[in-house]
């Protein structure tokens, strides 16, 4: 009830297909449709889609770190029709969110300039969800077993979410963190059990629980 508010913010901190604010847009757009019937009693089916667009116009921000996604995104939440949505491609998300993590927080809380859905240049987001990337390829030589060297960045997204956002939902490689075995993971592992905001913690060793046909080494 705390952050599917009417007047709630939620960001999706990176959208492949729109999935997951198509989620956070419903729970709120039925607190809308309730509190509607409540003093209007019942309506018609356009006016239950104008409420849907506006919970999408006013409710819901979404990342992408491709045109692509932004697209997608788009057609999920609203398909094709006229209604806007703050749905952004972000340039180069990966590298600046591990590399300037400052300039990823004022770029995203700036409710002005960035996202165009009010006045606030310093805004306060409810809650940020998502499936952020796990790893990316750091080097173009194969390790001995011939795989691609990689580095973990999904903490990066938590780090930054945390610093941005009341309330984080992240979906990411489990046992590496909790573990804090891996580059990178020791400290952050350290700070994140022992974080007393730390509400819940969904652990999934086998990753197919959650995601049919993908695995993941150390769950999910």
């Amino acid at each position: 009830h705390s952050v599917f508010r009417t007047d709630s913010l939620i960001m999706d901190i990176n959208s492949k297909s729109g999935l997951y604010p198509l989620l956070a847009a419903y729970n709120i757009y039925r607190n809308r449709l309730e509190a509607a019937k409540e003093k209007y009693g019942e309506f018609s089916n356009a006016f239950s889609m104008q409420l849907w667009d506006l919970t999408i116009e006013q409710n819901i921000l979404v990342v992408c770190k491709t045109p692509m996604a932004r697209s997608i995104t788009r057609r999920t939440l609203v398909g094709f029709r006229d209604t806007e949505v703050h749905a952004e491609y972000y340039k180069n998300l990966i590298e600046n969110i591990s590399q300037n993590p400052d300039l990823v927080v004022n770029t995203l809380r700036d409710g002005k300039y960035f996202w165009g859905i009010n006045s606030n240049e310093y805004m306060t987001i409810d809650a940020i969800i998502g499936n952020p990337p796990y790893q990316v390829t750091v080097a173009k030589a194969d390790t001995d077993n011939g795989q691609k060297r990689s580095s973990s960045i999904f903490q990066h997204f938590q780090t930054i979410s945390d610093r941005l956002a009341r309330y984080t939902a992240l979906i990411y490689p489990g046992g590496r963190w909790i573990h804090r075995s891996g580059k990178g993971m020791e400290q952050f592992g350290l700070e994140q059990i022992n974080d007393p905001h730390l509400i819940q913690l969904h652990y999934f060793p086998n990753s197919a629980d959650i995601f049919k046909d993908v695995a993941i080494a150390d769950g999910i």
